[in-house]
């Protein structure tokens, strides 16, 4: 996207925005000229930092910034990269020597988010580059269905096209002021998505990021600094090593069948009940595996709820929202896509996973995949790593926890329960090598869709959508990326004392 186009985008962005009464952009705070208390600065940083994204502040707990967005006008994101370049420069002249060890750790986890925010923002220009970069803030999620507040409240936050979420509001000033805001934002939104259906004949498929900046990407994001044939090296080995492992699974679940066949066979085994009810299930199954197991220490008694996704998220199968660190007493959701009602009958019926799959979807999204990470991340000290995360960590321990769970003898015996876990291995080794391909080889998406099928068994919609996704997604890789880190963690504290089984 050029800088004249996304002008035209941000104008009409901004009508719908203001009309909505959601625009209302701050400027950070301004930092003392005498250096404060290490904690007083991280402190500083965040204030700072919720009040250039107040979406972010929304979803962390932080509801005094209801109903504002972004500057996302070209100087806003130009104070913003001033802002991260002299933080990153203050952050630095502490001396380590000065820290507790804590606070050591701390200055390195910031200066690594501060890289990684520059690098979105400046070398990959996101903003400029990516539509998906607004999502985020744009995503109504934590108004409609994170029930922090009374529903008027929330809707008097964050009035929008919401009709159905809101149905129960009674304020009748609040409805007068919905019914009137509403169409013109409807009018506006309509002109950006004519807008952008303008812009299809000149569209291209140079997405692709480049090898020199993806290799970039896995420097200033997640710390990774090998050759790009290094890590394509262990991603295809770990391919390998999941391939083998589901054909000789197969040669018990399904003998004398093609692989395809097999994982058909699994697939086709739906959950009778929804998917919602069967993943309700597995989690009490799930939850009492871990705890029997000692597998994880589960600090907190609380569980999460289960629903389907609502229309407006369901772009993956499943994920989970999580209330921030901020809010308290609020139920965490693992949500669950239905089929696109656009879709054919068959690639519907397709889409649905199989209780296997869902099985250890179901591990990674809750135990003891994110939601136990989240549970545990509530107990450190640092408000800080609460707020902030590593991808590869977060998603590359909620993968881990899939084989994790087999490992451990989930299910033991039953190669259906081992296939359900390959699969989803399987899908993550594809984007994984997806990524890289898209990125810094000249892959089509068309290839990377056949890729989907052929080495990840994935049926047509989720094909289709995993290798959209690799276009405008390239860091998906770290799924795998962050298993195959943690892996190695794993292998090199266990090796000297006594392997595993000690």
């Amino acid at each position: 996207m050029t800088r004249s186009r996304y002008s035209q985008v941000m104008r009409l962005f901004s009508i719908g925005m203001i009309v909505a009464g959601l625009l209302f952009p701050a400027q950070p705070i301004q930092a003392k000229s005498r250096q404060p208390a290490w904690h007083v600065f991280v402190d500083q940083f965040i204030e700072s930092y919720f009040i250039l994204h107040p979406s972010f502040a929304v979803n962390a707990g932080r509801h005094g910034f209801d109903g504002k967005l972004p500057d996302w006008s070209p100087v806003g994101l130009s104070k913003e990269i001033q802002w991260l370049k002299s933080e990153r420069k203050k952050a630095s002249q502490y001396r380590t020597s000065a820290l507790k060890e804590s606070e050591r750790f701390e200055r390195q986890y910031l200066l690594a988010v501060i890289n990684e925010k520059l690098f979105w923002l400046q070398t990959a220009e996101t903003p400029y580059k990516n539509p998906m970069f607004y999502s985020p803030s744009l995503d109504p999620n934590v108004y409609v269905s994170r029930a922090y507040a009374p529903i008027e409240q929330r809707l008097r936050a964050f009035i929008e096209d919401a009709k159905v979420a809101f149905a129960t509001v009674t304020d009748s000033q609040l409805k007068k002021a919905f019914d009137a805001v509403v169409p013109m934002a409807v009018k506006s939104m309509r002109e950006l998505t004519g807008w952008m259906e303008l812009q299809r004949p000149r569209a291209t498929g140079d997405f692709a990021m480049g090898a020199a900046r993806f290799q970039e990407m896995l420097k200033a994001t997640e710390g990774v600094n090998l050759p790009l044939n290094a890590l394509e090296k262990v991603g295809r080995a770990d391919l390998q090593r999941n391939l083998d492992a589901l054909k000789e699974a197969c040669k018990h679940y399904a003998p004398n069948t093609s692989l395809q066949s097999c994982v058909g066979k699994v697939e086709a085994q739906k959950p009778a009940n929804g998917t919602v009810a069967v993943a309700r299930q597995q989690l009490s199954t799930l939850k009492a595996f871990v705890a029997e197991q000692n597998l994880v220490s589960i600090p907190d008694p609380e569980g999460a709820n289960v629903a389907e996704s609502p229309p407006f998220n369901r772009w993956n199968l499943a994920y989970i929202d999580i209330p921030g660190p901020f809010e308290h007493g609020l139920p965490s959701t693992y949500y669950v896509a239905p089929p696109d009602p656009a879709w054919s009958p068959a690639e519907q019926a397709a889409y649905i996973p199989s209780k296997a799959d869902l099985l250890f979807v179901s591990a990674r999204e809750v135990w003891p995949g994110h939601f136990l990470q989240r549970l545990h991340a509530r107990h450190v000290g640092s408000k800080f790593g609460q707020l902030f995360r590593s991808n590869a960590f977060s998603e590359g321990w909620a993968h881990y926890a899939e084989e994790l769970m087999w490992e451990a003898g989930l299910n033991a015996g039953d190669t259906e329960s081992h296939i359900g876990q390959l699969v989803n291995a399987l899908l993550r080794n594809v984007r994984f090598l997806s990524a890289i391909g898209l990125h810094t080889q000249g892959m089509t998406v068309e290839a990377s869709e056949k890729m989907f099928r052929e080495l990840a068994f994935c049926d047509i919609g989720n094909a289709r959508q995993q290798a959209a996704r690799g276009t405008f997604d390239p860091a998906y890789l770290n799924y795998t990326l962050g298993k195959l880190m943690i892996r190695k963690l794993r292998e090199e504290w266990t090796v000297p004392h006594g392997g595993r089984a000690s």
